[in-house]
């Protein structure tokens, strides 16, 4: 995996360099690997050890978003030091602004977009992962062991469950269980022979080990990871303190702060204007086909919930029928089926008010391009929970309180995590979690993804 990494950022950094002597007319000067022309090659070393020193090699268990603020700190960082050291060796040396800028911003781009598509195909191909054991609850082990799973991305690949049952063995789906006193005896080492990792529930941990399990534990693992979804503390971002010999775990609840605020509403007026302006041909011919389809407006505005509880309308091309409601309430009158999905996840994936220039629209979630307007205008952001209806304010859960301390927006957490695929419940977790998290790191992320998700339809109906 580490030699994948790095052929990955190599393969980024070149391409960059490449790529940005081309974009400013410095090709014909320009040769990778002459003999007289040491930077490049310095600089690709360079970035290279900064990566080894921040963890980057393999990368395993780091989220994409943590992972597009270390690439881009880190190569940042690198670059600075390469052209100190380059003028130090080379005074006569000094590249154009322009060329160096262009380096610098494509080799981020260039790393973050090949790595993961290293990441993706090794994890098909089954050779992206580290083998991991899973220490949980019996009510929460399989469901455990099925995160890591399903997101094979992460790194964390569970062959083994150490639970509370009684059962000396039993097997649920690909992954062995064995009960957790087991897991420390002398016969099943071999089990755990090449594994190095064990991610420990921090439920579990405790109420079900003897004083000296940790210790055995210590000699089974180089790594000991502990896992919490951190509903006791409503998912606040937290980071560990260290105090000289006590550590200590430290939960933030100021949500955005001003200064992160003022960068979040500075890149919304730019990304929306821009937006507006590019966008504006479509808009036309997408509003004339809507009018060609159904009798009745090319747009609608309907009253979403807001920040701090202020009452918005937002825009939206028109998918239905003009009397939805209506058609809502008779659909729904007949079929149980549908009134369960719709108590569900407030969504009908056969939904009859839709038409059919909608159902386009929808596909691709175009239908919510007329909400950059409402970003412009201060009511949305481009990333943030997705405003919810008045009527869904009493189904959002203890959460609505965090849920309304930021803008909604045009994108989120939950469309890039599932969408229509999970409930309104967990819908809510995502939105409590992002407003938690919030981070540049975590906006780019969901605004990449979100382009990723729209291209294959994932979840979208």
């Amino acid at each position: 995996m580490t030699v994948l990494m790095l052929l990955a950022d190599l393969t980024g950094l070149v391409l960059a360099i490449v790529l940005g002597h081309l974009l400013t007319a410095d090709s014909f000067n320009f040769r990778l690997f002459a003999p007289g022309e040491v930077e490049h090659i310095l600089m690709l070393g360079i970035i290279l050890l900064v990566f080894r020193s921040g963890q980057l090699y393999p990368g395993v268990g780091i989220s994409p978003a943590e992972e597009i603020r270390l690439v881009t700190q880190y190569s940042n960082s690198a670059l600075v030091i390469g052209m100190i050291l380059t003028f130090i060796l080379r005074p006569a040396w000094l590249s154009s602004a322009v060329t160096m800028l262009s380096i610098s911003a494509l080799s981020i781009a260039n790393i973050l977009l090949i790595r993961w598509s290293v990441r993706i195909i090794a994890a098909q191909a089954g050779i992206w992962g580290e083998p991991v054991v899973v220490l949980a609850r019996r009510g929460n082990a399989e469901e455990l062991t099925q995160y890591f799973l399903q997101r094979r991305r992460l790194g964390f690949l569970p062959v083994l469950v150490a639970t509370d049952i009684e059962d000396k063995v039993a097997v649920t789906g690909p992954v062995p269980i064995i009960e957790v006193n087991n897991l420390l005896k002398e016969s099943l080492k071999r089990l755990t022979a090449n594994v190095h990792t064990i991610l420990i529930e921090d439920s579990f941990f405790g109420q079900n080990f003897a004083p000296s399990s940790h210790l055995q534990l210590l000699e089974l693992f180089q790594h000991i990871i502990f896992i919490s979804d951190m509903n006791w503390l409503d998912g606040a971002s937290l980071s560990i303190r260290d105090f000289e010999g006590l550590i200590g775990i430290e939960a933030r609840r100021e949500m955005l702060n001003t200064l992160g605020s003022s960068i979040k509403r500075i890149v919304d007026i730019v990304g929306s204007l821009l937006g507006i302006v590019l966008l504006s041909p479509c808009l036309l011919a997408f509003a004339i086909l809507i009018k060609l389809d159904s009798p009745g407006p090319a747009f609608y505005t309907q009253p979403r919930l807001g920040r701090d509880g202020k009452r918005i309308k937002i825009y939206k091309f028109r998918t239905m029928v003009t009397n939805a409601e209506q058609a809502l309430a008779d659909y729904l009158k007949g079929n149980e089926q549908a009134q369960c999905e719709w108590d569900a996840t407030q969504k009908l994936r056969n939904d009859p008010r839709v038409t059919r220039v909608g159902k386009i629209l929808r596909r691709f979630s175009v239908d919510e391009i007329p909400q950059l307007f409402n970003v412009f205008l201060g009511d949305m952001s481009l990333v943030g929970p997705r405003p919810i209806m008045l009527n869904q304010i009493r189904i959002y859960g203890e959460g609505i309180d965090i849920y309304q301390g930021v803008r909604p927006g045009m994108t989120g957490l939950w469309q890039v995590s599932g969408r229509n695929r999970t409930t309104f419940q967990e819908r809510a977790r995502f939105d409590v979690y992002y407003v938690r998290h919030w981070s540049i790191w975590l906006d780019i992320y969901v605004l990449l993804r979100t382009v990723w998700i729209v291209l294959v339809q994932d979840g979208a109906y």
